[in-house]
């Protein structure tokens, strides 16, 4: 959503604050800290995924 061009900055900044809930009704959390969690061994692939988007997305 934050590389999206063909939305003014203001509405990709508070995208970044919108709670989406996942189907069932319940608002989960970071997905990305969700699945370093359940795969707490650092040298986990999803752990490693998880931590790489995370950090991208503090980047951003």
């Amino acid at each position: 959503m934050l590389t999206r061009t063909d939305l003014p900055p203001r509405y990709r900044i508070l995208a970044m604050f919108a709670v989406r809930p996942w189907p069932d009704g319940t608002v989960g959390g970071c997905p990305f800290l969700r699945a370093a969690a359940e795969y707490p061994d650092p040298a986990d692939r999803v752990h490693v995924f998880a931590r790489e988007q995370k950090l991208v997305m503090l980047a951003l």
